[in-house]
């Protein structure tokens, strides 16, 4: 981990040779799993991501159609 910070620190790219890739973070999902054998990994909580960015959004746009509704008595 050290490493990964001084490379950062000295070069603005923690990777270097010796250390398995860190990736960049763009779209594809791709992220360093930082543990005793160092790995890359793919879509880190992905669920929870899906909700905040999607199912919630749709929620709260149904739910404000719901209520904007006007109902004469």
């Amino acid at each position: 981990m050290m490493k990964y910070w001084a490379n950062f620190a000295r070069h603005g790219n923690p990777n270097s040779e010796g250390l398995p890739y860190w990736p960049e973070l763009i779209h594809d999902e791709h992220y360093l799993k930082l543990d005793i054998q160092p790995a890359v990994g793919r879509a880190l909580k992905a669920r929870k991501l899906h909700f905040w960015t999607k199912t919630l959004p749709q929620k709260i746009q149904k739910l404000k159609g719901a209520l904007n509704k006007h109902v004469e008595l």
